[in-house]
């Protein structure tokens, strides 16, 4: 359900989200990609090496020549994020 979350707070914001990906470093990209909230999002697996900055690297790396204006990275653990609609 923290997809639906997310669209809710970055919309009391102003802001609509445009793309949403969704990598999985968790071994459940096939299970993520059925999701209901998750049918628009584009899911991507990801080997577990690293942690959170080094997906945040690889998504800029890989689409550096299409970056969007604004780029939103979530973390699936909400508990210490700044925005209070976003924490768990």
């Amino acid at each position: 359900r923290w997809l639906p979350d997310v669209r809710a707070a970055v919309a009391a914001h102003g802001l609509k989200l445009q793309r949403v990906i969704v990598y999985s470093k968790c071994g459940r990209a096939d299970e993520l990609a059925h999701a209901p909230e998750l049918r628009d999002a584009e899911v991507v697996r990801l080997p577990n090496v690293g942690r959170c900055d080094g997906t945040y690297a690889y998504h800029l790396a890989r689409r550096y020549d299409s970056l969007a204006d604004v780029v939103l990275f979530v973390k699936d653990s909400t508990w210490d994020y700044p925005l209070d609609e976003l924490r768990a």
